[in-house]
């Protein structure tokens, strides 16, 4: 009878030591290197990934800023002077990396856009 109550208790202690262990490992990593604990994600709850912070670019270009240049421009394309289907069109093209501030916004006339297309002149 003491054997089988020896034998339970060291099962069962055999079993909390193993759950221990399980726990243990999925816990905290020891790295033999710096002898020091790192704490794993999953037991402490996964983080949430931090999502980039970035300013979503628009093409609108603010009616602010087409007021000064128009004015800049004297309403005239500044290639080719008409005042006929007049475009507001980036200097350094948006699709290349171009801001909608007044030094990077020009007035051109439809032909000279459609000409220039989304080149750097």
């Amino acid at each position: 009878m003491y054997i089988d109550e020896f034998i339970v208790q060291l099962i069962f202690t055999a079993i909390v030591i193993a759950i221990v262990v399980v726990l243990c490992y999925g816990v905290a990593q020891i790295s033999y290197k710096t002898r020091r604990i790192n704490p794993l994600k999953k037991w402490y709850g996964k983080q949430k990934k931090q999502k980039k912070k970035y300013v979503r670019r628009s093409r609108y270009i603010p009616s602010s800023v087409k007021q000064k240049v128009w004015e800049r421009d004297r309403g005239k394309c500044v290639q080719c002077g008409s005042q006929i289907d007049l475009e507001y069109d980036h200097d350094i093209p948006f699709s290349k990396g171009g801001s909608n501030s007044v030094d990077n916004v020009r007035l051109l006339c439809r032909k000279c856009n459609r000409s220039k297309s989304a080149k750097i002149q």
